[in-house]
């Protein structure tokens, strides 16, 4: 059973509204603003070791609207304990109900929790920035 939060965050002085589902199986859905198109998925790299080396993941993009939408831009930067990067190799047209796979890398020098930062540009028909995080856990080589 899916269970919806529906959280009012400010960003940068403009509210908006955000909503989180869990999807079970430790997955959870990226943040769904209001009039946004597209859901993202499996954003947890899990455990990852703490070696300052690149380990791939790939993420999910959803479309959950009735026409097709393209995902134009991602960005990336370096957050709390990891840098992250997601290949997007130009514009790419998500139909109806299909999704669109995309490898994402991430580095973490020490053990611990890392975030890092993550957006998703949409088009529509308007432009849409989804922010998010990449996360897991940086663990240290015995």
């Amino acid at each position: 059973m899916n269970r919806f939060l529906v959280i009012a965050c400010l960003v940068c002085g403009l509210a908006t509204l955000v909503a989180f589902a869990g999807l079970g199986g430790g997955r959870v859905a990226a943040p769904l603003s209001r009039g946004v198109p597209v859901t993202c998925h499996d954003l947890d790299f899990g455990l990852v070791p703490a070696d300052d080396e690149a380990h791939a993941h790939t993420i999910r993009l959803v479309n959950r609207s009735a026409r097709a939408v393209r995902i134009v831009g991602v960005t990336t930067a370096c957050g709390e304990n990891g840098c992250g990067r997601v290949h997007l190799d130009g514009p790419t047209e998500i139909t109806p109900g299909s999704e669109c796979r995309l490898t994402a890398e991430v580095k973490t020098q020490r053990a611990g929790p890392f975030t890092c930062p993550l957006q998703v540009h949409v088009d529509d028909g308007k432009l849409h920035v989804i922010e998010l995080p990449l996360s897991g856990i940086g663990v240290s080589h015995p």
